[in-house]
């Protein structure tokens, strides 16, 4: 196996295989700046944007190494690039490296509830601060519960 650039290596075969972070830079461009891409319309589609220092570079670096070095490594193989705030691009300060529940819960879908304690995901509002299980909450939500009834009411007790 040969290095190349770091980002990338040869393995058997002469076939060249892209570092966990590169594959996360390229389909994050992909998603923003490709009108072919199918995720486009949710990303670049939606006005997503790739900030300058990552899409171009600066200072003599490329723009995956402007990425790398605000980002730094991902800490595991269960993390994957995420958007602090969906609604704004990919830039430094708004992105991070977040495991598949942090991203679930930071999904436009998610219903955020306020308990007092200032805006959460439905789910981890459950499970700080709930009576019931996030489970049971959201199906009291389903019959018709409001959100803070159906996370702070006991099992048994009516609203």
């Amino acid at each position: 196996m040969k290095t190349i650039h770091g980002h990338t290596r040869r393995v058997a075969g002469n076939k060249r295989v892209s570092s966990p972070e590169y594959r996360a830079f390229a389909a994050m461009k992909n998603r923003c700046l490709n009108k072919n891409q199918a995720r486009y319309k949710d990303y670049g589609g939606r006005g997503i944007t790739v900030c300058a220092r990552w899409r171009d570079g600066e200072d003599g670096l490329t723009g995956f190494e402007c990425f790398l070095a605000d980002m730094g490594s991902k800490p595991s193989s269960e993390h994957s690039l995420d958007r602090v705030n969906n609604n704004r691009g990919y830039e430094p300060g708004n992105c991070r490296w977040a495991t598949r529940i942090e991203q679930a819960r930071n999904a436009r879908s998610t219903t955020l509830v306020d308990l007092g304690v200032g805006p959460m995901p439905f789910a981890q509002a459950a499970e700080r601060h709930g009576a019931v299980s996030a489970k049971t909450a959201r199906q009291r939500v389903h019959r018709g519960w409001s959100a803070d009834d159906a996370i702070l009411t006991p099992k048994g007790a009516v609203p």
